[in-house]
């Protein structure tokens, strides 16, 4: 009789869990197709669109450090050999500060696209909280998630949850 017992609570167990899994928990793998929510991810867009604005200031800047450079090269072009060296020497530093120029820009952007990486990403992890996900994969091609556009892809309710309207026309 014991072993009747123990035989039936153990059988009700996995009936309650087997209950819950299915009908509480969402099963997965899923996945977001992370090309479409990159090209309309706000905070990306923001910075990608000031990191063009930062760019299109140091254009103008070398443009005019170039344009100062050509008239002082041009007027020692035709002077003897001890200014010539002044010339060699003036053409490296421009070329170093045309780097340093390039450099600071390129930290700057790659510390800004980082930090809008890491928003979406806590953005990610809040999501995958809130619909109890384990695991979302991302996939910018769907190689990674054999069917397509199915109960795995999640795109959709990843971007209603950032309230970004999906505009893309399938």
């Amino acid at each position: 009789m014991k072993l009747v017992l123990v035989s039936l609570a153990t059988s009700l167990f996995f009936a309650i869990f087997a209950v819950k899994t299915f009908c509480g928990i969402p099963r997965g793998p899923f996945f977001i197709n992370t090309s479409l929510v990159l090209s309309q991810y706000q905070p990306l867009l923001a910075t990608n669109q000031a990191l063009g604005q930062i760019d299109e200031n140091i254009q103008k800047k070398m443009a005019v450090f170039d344009d100062s450079i050509s008239r002082v090269i041009s007027t020692l072009e035709n002077v003897a050999s001890p200014e010539k060296d002044l010339l060699e020497l003036l053409n490296m530093e421009s070329n170093v500060t045309r780097h340093k120029m390039q450099d600071s820009a390129r930290i700057v952007a790659n510390l800004e696209i980082q930090n809008s990486y890491e928003k979406l990403d806590r953005e990610i992890s809040s999501f995958c909280v809130f619909y109890e996900i384990d695991n979302l994969f991302g996939s910018a091609t769907n190689f990674v998630v054999f069917g397509s556009r199915g109960r795995a892809d999640y795109t959709d309710k990843f971007m209603q949850y950032l309230g970004i309207e999906n505009e893309q026309v399938f």
